[in-house]
């Protein structure tokens, strides 16, 4: 029973193992050729016709649907070019550029021909060294030395003094370490007629811890 299909199974293999090592028929070969890949080129229907051939370098326009080289026909009239070297002024004359002519120039009197480190005014619009015609009246300068003060008095500059002195009970004739103070409007040492009630005097030594009790200052106690 076994050895039976063993051989069944062996005669079916050469039979499939023939009919795939046998040639294909003609048409068939061609059919599956023919669905085959191909190779990647562009397919013409897609190829671009306005491939620019021209030198990176030049210029290029478009001509009837073509890239070509620039041409430019419709270029500017002579006088609209600028021959006149870049370092020379230019102005435009019947619109053509031509160089720079100043046929509108100053008045003499209008130029400056002081030298710069002198000062200058304007004289029936001219321009003159300066002059100082309204100068200041002489007691309106200041003659007196910088270090000294000044005042004015009848309209003119003269130095400081105090005709206004303050009166004598005014000005503190007690040296500086002393304590002032003021009575009767006028300035004396300080004295303190209404001292504090003895109790208001704190009499602990320092070291001590202090408390209130009854108004009166006494050693600190915890009861």
């Amino acid at each position: 029973m076994f050895f039976s299909k063993v051989l069944t199974a062996a005669v079916a293999a050469f039979f499939v193992a023939q009919a795939v090592a046998a040639p294909m028929p003609m048409p068939l070969r061609r059919e599956v050729q023919r669905r085959e890949l191909g190779s990647f080129d562009t397919i013409s229907a897609y190829r671009r016709a306005d491939i620019n051939t021209i030198p990176a370098e030049e210029a290029t326009m478009s001509k009837d649907g073509a890239i070509v080289p620039f041409i430019n026909n419709g270029k500017r009239a002579d006088e609209d070019v600028n021959t006149v070297p870049a370092e020379e002024a230019t102005m435009s004359k019947d619109g053509a550029i031509v160089p720079f002519i100043n046929n509108g120039k100053r008045a003499d009197e209008d130029v400056n021909t002081v030298p710069a480190e002198e000062a200058t005014m304007s004289k029936d619009g001219a321009i003159v060294p300066f002059i100082n015609n309204g100068k200041r009246a002489d007691e309106d300068v200041n003659t007196v030395p910088a270090e000294e003060a000044t005042m004015s008095k009848d309209g003119a500059i003269v130095p400081f003094s105090n005709n206004v002195k303050r009166a004598d009970e005014d000005v503190n004739t007690i040296p500086a370490e002393e304590a002032t103070m003021s009575k009767d409007g006028a300035i004396v040492p300080f004295s303190n007629n209404v001292k504090r009630a003895d109790d208001d005097v704190n009499t602990v030594p320092a070291e001590l811890a202090t408390m209130s009790k009854d108004g009166d200052i006494v050693p600190f106690a915890n009861n």
